[in-house]
Parts: structure tokens; C-alpha cells; sequence
């Protein structure tokens, strides 16, 4: 099972509890109800969880559960963060920085943790990171990639991201190429062959608990007649890590290999593969990550 990267809430501390309690009755919602609005939402809920968390007699924890906690803080109107600001600490050391997880990807990166800081404390984890390579033609593709984040402490404005410049040359500097919603981008280096590590600035620091959306894209480049992999990279905590690589529009199969690692702060290991197969595009999903490493070959 993997360990959770946020600290069990004190039992002590009832801030959530009361938000939640003063936030339901203020809408004049009864627990059914409640949990009836947030399945309908694509959150499902029962109301005796409900009930248990408003009282303190529980609190979420699991990674599923505090997924629902958006939906429950958009559909009781409070504002983004109010409940999940009472839920995050950050406890486990080895994922105090993205340090141990770069050295993880086998990565020389002692200069780049120096000089970027990379040995504090990152204060943050990602929902999700979904990661899609669309080739265009058989030498050249687009890579879209969304990220959802959540602050685990006040003030955190900027996150870093590990993305392939696949085929793009030790001399590119990718961020040039790269276009970016909802935040800008800072500084690059390099950690693992083609990986690049880019630093994320977002249009403001965010409170304990608050998300923030950025999309990315850039292209990519195949070499004729060569093998080609694609590697996503979850640094830091993630719910959802996804990486997919879809064949021309035109139509056309490959085959695909899949392979998926942890890359906890040591050598990687595999946990998954797949077999070659004839298809025109193919995926590889990971769900609740300390940190891990999708690699789509082709």
C-alpha cells in the first residue's frame, strides 16, 4: 500500500469539522441531501461520512476522499481551500523536496538541487497529471499536458515540473517552445537524458489547500525509421498519473510497450509492463504515487 504524503489531522483539531458543520447549516442542507447533490456532481458520498466528518467523529484521509473535498467546498459556496487548508501537513521526510526523487531517475542533478534549492520543502502535491502526445505526422507531435495542484501550506508560488523534450536536442531550450495557461515559466535544467526539469511560477501564491490548473504544450520530434519513447514524471505525491501517445490522425498502427516505475528516492523498479501490441495509440496510468515514472516506447 503506498503511504499517504499528508499527516493523519489531529483529532484535536476540529477546524474542518466546524467549517463543514457551519457551511451545511448555513445552506440549510441535511446530510442526505448533501450527498445526493455531490454524486450528481460525479462525487459520490454517502451521508453517514458526511454526518462523521461534521461532527469529528472521522476526518478524510485517504487520497479518494479528500478528492471530494473541491465538490464539497463548490457546492456548500465556500470559497476554494476553507476545508482543505484544515487537512494538509506535510509528514513524510524523504518527500520533503523533489531531490530524492530526481536522484531516484538515476539523474547527476547535485548542482541543479543546490542551485534551484531543491532540498526544501516543495509544499505542495498534484491531483493530477494527465499527459497526452499527439503525433502529427511520422516526424513530429504536440505534447499537452494538465496539472492539477494543492497547496499544503500558505504562500506556495511555484511548483516544478519533469517533462520529455523527446528528439529535441541537448541545445533546445524547451521552455522557448513551450506554452503555458495559468501560470509562466521560470527556469530550466537538465536531469536525465532527454528529461528536462522547468520551474512553474504561478500568477499568485495560493493558500493551504487551494488548487491550481496549468496546462502546458510543446512539440516533439521523431527520428525516421528509429525507436522512440515518451517518459511522464510525477516528482512529488500524485493521485493520477496519466500518459498517453496517439498515432497521425491518418490512421496507422504501432507497437506500443508500456512501463511503469516507482521512483521513491532510490533505483527504479518496474511494477508494470505490457507486451507489444499493434494499436494506434496506447496509455499508462499509475493512481496514488509517491513519485513514478510512465514510459510509452514505440
Amino acid at each position: 500500500m503506498t503511504r499517504t504524503a499528508r499527516q493523519t489531522p489531529q483529532t484535536q483539531d476540529t477546524g474542518f469539522a466546524d467549517t463543514l458543520s457551519q457551511a451545511i447549516a448555513a445552506r440549510g442542507l441535511s446530510f442526505r441531501a448533501l450527498a445526493e447533490e455531490m454524486t450528481l456532481r460525479g462525487a459520490p458520498i454517502t451521508a453517514p461520512t458526511l454526518r462523521s466528518w461534521a461532527s469529528a467523529a472521522s476526518l478524510p484521509t485517504r487520497r479518494s476522499s479528500i478528492a471530494l473535498i473541491d465538490t464539497l467546498e463548490s457546492v456548500l459556496g465556500i470559497g476554494t481551500g476553507m476545508l482543505h487548508r484544515h487537512l494538509y501537513q506535510w509528514d513524510v521526510p524523504e518527500h520533503r523536496s523533489v531531490a530524492p526523487t530526481i536522484a531516484g531517475l538515476g539523474a547527476d542533478s547535485g548542482a541543479l538541487v543546490r542551485e534551484w534549492g531543491l532540498a526544501q520543502p516543495i509544499g505542495y502535491f498534484r491531483d493530477i497529471v494527465v499527459t497526452t502526445v499527439q503525433l502529427e505526422n511520422e516526424h513530429e507531435g504536440q505534447v499537452s499536458q494538465r496539472n492539477v495542484v494543492h497547496a499544503v501550506h500558505d504562500g506556495l508560488d511555484r511548483i516544478i515540473v519533469a517533462l520529455d523534450a523527446m528528439g529535441l536536442g541537448s541545445g533546445t531550450t524547451l521552455t522557448t517552445l513551450t506554452t503555458v495557461a495559468g501560470a509562466s515559466l521560470g527556469r530550466e535544467g537538465a536531469i536525465r537524458r532527454t528529461m528536462r526539469l522547468v520551474e512553474v511560477i504561478l500568477p499568485r501564491p495560493l493558500l493551504a489547500g487551494e488548487a491550481s490548473v496549468i496546462d502546458l504544450q510543446y512539440p516533439v520530434t521523431c527520428a525516421p525509421g528509429a525507436a522512440h519513447e515518451f517518459r511522464a514524471v510525477s516528482l512529488v505525491p500524485t493521485t493520477l498519473l496519466s500518459a498517453t501517445v496517439s498515432g497521425p490522425p491518418t490512421g496507422g498502427h504501432f507497437r506500443f510497450t508500456r512501463r511503469i516505475e516507482s521512483v521513491e528516492g532510490h533505483v527504479p523498479h518496474t511494477r508494470s509492463t505490457a507486451p507489444a501490441l499493434p494499436t494506434a495509440s496506447m496509455t499508462g496510468v499509475v493512481k496514488d504515487s509517491e513519485a513514478a515514472l510512465v514510459t510509452l516506447s514505440w
